[in-house]
């Protein structure tokens, strides 16, 4: 039971943690009324799916929706920017491959940004893409050192926690025994004590008896001035 617990406590702490070193969406997640005009019959439909999923705290939904919006409007560039940023959001909220995925879907709709440079992109429209590529790959490489700083951590939560819940589980082999040793010699003490105490009251009330038999005899003989 106590090593469940303590593993409800890992779950705890991880979440925490993940949550402290998280933050909220970095991006503003929709376009303008201008933009979202802009958008095909069918996108337009995907990209509100994907604000209704935002409402609803689903932003892995949301990102699939955005996702399919960006693949029918080939060419619409504020799409790209929504589910990039999104996606950076979501994956600095994750860890391992999970994280990675969302940092390669950003890179996706940075890259096809990149390839409208010629078709129609604005010079900072293309500056803003280049630095997010950047950004994003800085990402992926340092994800694995992330993890560890966040693992790191999180067992340093762990074994202050479980020190005030359960110290007991911290303990070395070594500890144990010198714990247990105690105790037996605790439990010897008290139990010599015990006995003594007890032979104590046994001499003591031996002291008792004899006395009163004395008393008695004395009792029995005739009294000097009787006599005569």
């Amino acid at each position: 039971m106590a090593k469940v617990l303590l593993w409800v406590a890992v779950l705890i702490a991880m979440t925490t943690l993940i949550a402290m070193t998280s933050s909220s969406w970095a991006v503003d997640p929709s376009v303008t009324d201008e933009e979202e005009k802009g958008l095909s019959a069918p996108a337009r439909e995907a990209y509100r799916k994907g604000l209704d999923a935002l409402d609803h705290i689903r932003p892995d939904k949301a990102i699939e929706a955005l996702t399919t919006a960006q693949k029918i409007d080939t060419r619409n560039i504020p799409i790209r920017f929504l589910v990039a940023g999104l996606a950076v959001s979501e994956a600095k909220k994750k860890m391992g491959d999970e994280a990675i995925g969302l940092f390669r879907i950003a890179e996706t709709a940075y890259n096809e940004i990149l390839a409208m440079q010629n078709k129609g992109a604005k010079p900072s429209e293309i500056r803003r893409a280049q630095l997010g590529q950047e950004m994003v790959k800085d990402l992926i490489i340092k994800q694995a050192e992330r993890d560890a700083k966040r693992m790191k951590v999180g067992r340093d939560i762990i074994k202050e926690r479980a020190k005030e819940l359960y110290p007991e589980l911290l303990l070395t082999a070594e500890q144990k025994q010198k714990i247990e040793e105690a105790k037996k010699q605790q439990e010897k003490s008290a139990s010599e004590g015990t006995k003594r105490q007890a032979s104590g009251s046994s001499r003591s009330s031996g002291s008792s008896r004899g006395g009163g038999s004395g008393g008695g005899m004395m009792g029995g003989m005739p009294m000097p001035g009787r006599s005569r």
